[in-house]
């Protein structure tokens, strides 16, 4: 039997956000199953931040993650560094990237490698974000992409790789690890979870929560809690301004490395990106953690969340519309809300089983093998 050659998955990020999430429980599950040889490359702060959360904590003790020192000023350098050692040391590995860096194009053995697009939407990326898409897609064997419409995009400037191109199925979610509390031990939280973007939605749900908040006293509904998780990606930064706004409201702003807690007891749970929510991290790990979502009806949200257990707020959303979402999620009966979790859950484990999404990936790992031995 041929001997498969190891693929080692490299995320260029020192940030710990959905992509390096989903790509990093790949690599722990394929490493449990053997169903393909893995090993990580990344930066020993993304290393250190994904030990330090509970979902992926076995990544500590892992002998095959890979890891590099860097500031931000030398990241390029030292990133290229470390895969041209790679490409020496391993030349017939396959190497699946995260985003490619126009310096490291240079570098890669195309024939050899597998780029994923993270992103919904190619308008989040500045002039050097879509260079290294159009690199990346222009080079790989093959090119994994999170949404059909940046598929499309691509393949409008780079006509000759479409057939090279791929959709990812989706992500996942550990439904052993977040675990949902009956209705009766929830408190009147609502959460915010991810980067503080305006892309996600943040902005927009923090310059209008005062009259939500308003509204909601107004309706009887008191001592809500409002949650936000995560860090400032934007200018100006959004931390100051949820700050101020307490203590009038009952706001906490901070990263959480483990949310699953936080999740376990909370109510109701923000997703509001453009131009999809489809397929948040955070969004199924709030719904495995039984949060009833109140989401932007944009993309293919529809697909995780529907009306018979969430709430669908329009993509340029009202305090009004908010507020109406958030006072029914958190006055439903324990038995609807019971009920709700369990239709969520339910839909997850038929629709974002990781074992799906590794099937996807070693099937990606095989065509760029085969390809290689000419047989594809």
């Amino acid at each position: 039997m041929k001997s498969r050659p190891i693929s080692i998955i490299v995320l260029p990020s020192t940030l710990l956000g959905g992509a390096e999430k989903r790509l990093l429980g790949l690599f722990l599950y394929l490493r449990r199953t053997k169903d393909w040889p893995v090993a990580v490359l990344c930066p020993r702060a993304l290393r250190d931040a994904a030990s330090a959360s509970r979902e992926l904590s076995a990544i500590a003790s892992e002998p095959d993650v890979i890891t590099f020192e860097s500031t931000k000023a030398t990241f390029d350098r030292a990133l290229v560094h470390a895969v041209s050692k790679l490409r020496r040391e391993r030349p017939s590995a396959i190497l699946h990237v995260v985003l490619v860096p126009p310096q490291l194009a240079g570098v890669l053995d195309g024939s050899r490698t597998l780029y994923t697009v993270p992103n919904a939407d190619m308008m989040i990326y500045n002039w050097r974000g879509r260079s290294m898409v159009y690199a990346g897609s222009a080079i790989a064997r093959r090119t994994d992409f999170l949404e059909v419409k940046v598929r499309d995009d691509v393949a409008k400037l780079v006509p000759w790789a479409k057939s090279r191109f791929r959709v990812t199925p989706g992500s996942f979610v550990d439904l052993d690890l977040y675990q949902s509390r009956p209705a009766d031990e929830r408190r009147k939280s609502v959460v915010f979870l991810g980067r503080f973007s305006r892309q996600k939605g943040a902005y927009r749900l923090a310059e209008q929560l005062p009259e939500i908040h308003r509204l909601l006293t107004a309706r009887g509904i008191t001592d809500v809690q409002y949650r936000f998780m995560g860090r400032d990606a934007d200018e100006p930064p959004l931390t100051p301004l949820l700050r101020a706004l307490a203590p009038a409201i009952d706001v906490s702003v901070g990263f959480e490395s483990n949310p699953q807690d936080v999740l376990a007891s909370a109510s109701v749970f923000f997703s509001l990106q453009v131009p999809t929510n489809y397929p948040s991290k955070s969004l199924l790990e709030a719904m495995a953690a039984g949060c009833i979502p109140v989401v932007t009806d944009v993309g293919r949200t529809r697909e995780m969340v529907t009306e018979d257990y969430g709430y669908l707020v329009p993509e340029r959303f009202t305090a009004k519309q908010i507020a109406d979402a958030c006072a029914a999620a958190l006055t439903l009966s324990p038995a609807d809300r019971d009920h709700r979790v369990s239709l969520m859950r339910a839909h997850l484990a038929k629709r974002f089983a990781l074992p799906a999404m590794a099937e996807y990936y070693v099937g990606l790992y095989r065509e760029i093998d085969e390809s290689n031995a000419g047989s594809a």
